[in-house]
C-alpha cells in the first residue's frame, strides 16, 4: 500500500528496481514483473535512486540523507554513508560517471557529493537560495548538474569548477523532474503545467543552457494536503531512446506522450488507482518498449 517513489532499469540483468516509500527496494523481472529480491534498508523512507553506469550498483537515498549502495544481483548493501552530521531531508540523487561521484540534493539547499566506491563525502555546495533542492539531472555535454529549486528556479552547476554559471526562473512552484536527451542536446523540464525545452550549448564560453521552447500541456492547480501541496501539473518526464518521444507523468494520475519537436501531447492514459494519486516517476524500458 506504500508509494513507489523511484524506478531504475538494469538491462544487462533484466531487472526493474523500484524504491518503495516505506523503506524497501524491490527487484522485478523486466518481462514478467515477478519479484527477484527485496531489501528493507531499515532507514526510513526511500525517496530517490540512481544507478552506477558500469557496475550497475544502485544508490538509494533515504529521508535523512543516508545513501545506501546496493548490489543489484542479490540486493546486498555494499556500503552506507551519511551526507553530513545534521541529516537534513534529502530529495534526489544522481551519479556522474566522469567523476565517479554520487550527488545528493537536500531540502536545506545543499548538494553533497560522495565517492561512489566508498561513500566518502568529497564536497558540499550550498545553493544561493533559501529554498531547498527538489530535483537534479546531469548534462554530460558540459559537465553540468541542472538543479531544480522549490522556488521554481533551474540552476546550472558546473561540477568541474563547482560554481553556478546560470539561474533560470521557470515555475511558480517547484519544477518537476527533468530529462536530458543527448541526441537532441536538449533538457526537458516540467514547470507547473508547462514543458520547457532548454538547448544545451557545447561551445566553450557560451551559456550552457538557453530556453528554446515552452508549451502549456496540463492544467496546473495546487491541492492542499496536510499542510503541504500536491502539484497537479507535470511531475516527471522520460524519453524513448530511438525516437526521442517524451513521456510525462502528471499530478492528476496520467501518463502523456509528447512530440519532442512540437511539444504537443499526442496521447493521454490515466493510470492512477484513485483521484488523489499522482504519477511520481516515469521510466522507459527500451528492450520491452514499455
Amino acid at each position: 500500500g506504500s508509494t513507489v517513489q523511484a524506478v531504475q532499469h538494469c538491462a544487462d540483468l533484466g531487472l526493474i528496481l523500484a524504491a518503495v516509500f516505506a523503506g524497501t527496494v524491490v527487484a522485478l523481472d523486466d518481462s514478467s514483473m515477478a519479484e527477484r529480491w527485496s531489501t528493507n534498508l531499515n532507514d526510513g523512507f526511500v525517496l530517490a535512486m540512481c544507478k552506477h553506469a558500469e557496475s550497475h550498483w544502485l544508490f538509494a537515498v533515504t529521508r535523512y540523507s543516508n545513501v545506501h549502495c546496493i548490489d543489484p544481483v542479490g540486493g546486498d548493501v555494499l556500503w552506507k554513508a551519511a551526507c553530513g552530521e545534521t541529516h537534513p531531508f534529502a530529495f534526489n540523487i544522481q551519479y556522474v560517471p566522469e567523476l565517479q561521484r554520487v550527488y545528493v540534493a537536500q531540502k536545506n539547499g545543499e548538494m553533497v557529493s560522495l565517492d561512489s566506491r566508498t561513500g566518502r563525502v568529497t564536497n558540499t555546495l550550498k545553493m544561493p537560495t533559501a529554498r531547498g533542492i527538489c530535483v537534479m539531472e546531469y548534462v554530460p555535454a558540459r559537465c553540468v548538474m541542472c538543479v531544480g529549486i522549490f522556488s521554481g528556479e533551474l540552476l546550472a552547476v558546473d561540477l568541474s569548477a563547482c560554481n553556478l554559471p546560470l539561474r533560470i526562473p521557470l515555475a511558480t512552484d517547484a519544477v518537476g523532474a527533468p530529462v536530458y536527451v543527448a541526441t537532441a542536446k536538449t533538457l526537458y523540464v516540467p514547470a507547473d503545467g508547462d514543458l520547457c525545452a532548454l538547448s544545451v550549448q557545447d561551445t566553450t564560453g557560451a551559456p550552457c543552457l538557453s530556453l528554446s521552447q515552452r508549451r502549456t500541456l496540463h492544467d496546473y492547480v495546487e491541492v492542499g494536503i496536510e499542510n503541504d501541496s500536491m502539484l497537479r501539473g507535470l511531475t516527471h518526464v522520460a524519453a524513448e531512446d530511438d525516437s526521442g518521444v517524451l513521456f510525462a507523468g502528471t499530478g492528476a494520475g496520467e501518463i502523456v506522450s509528447i512530440d519532442p519537436v512540437s511539444l504537443e501531447v499526442t496521447e493521454r492514459v490515466h493510470v492512477a488507482s484513485h483521484e488523489e494519486n499522482r504519477v511520481t516517476n516515469v521510466l522507459y524500458v527500451h528492450a520491452q518498449k514499455r
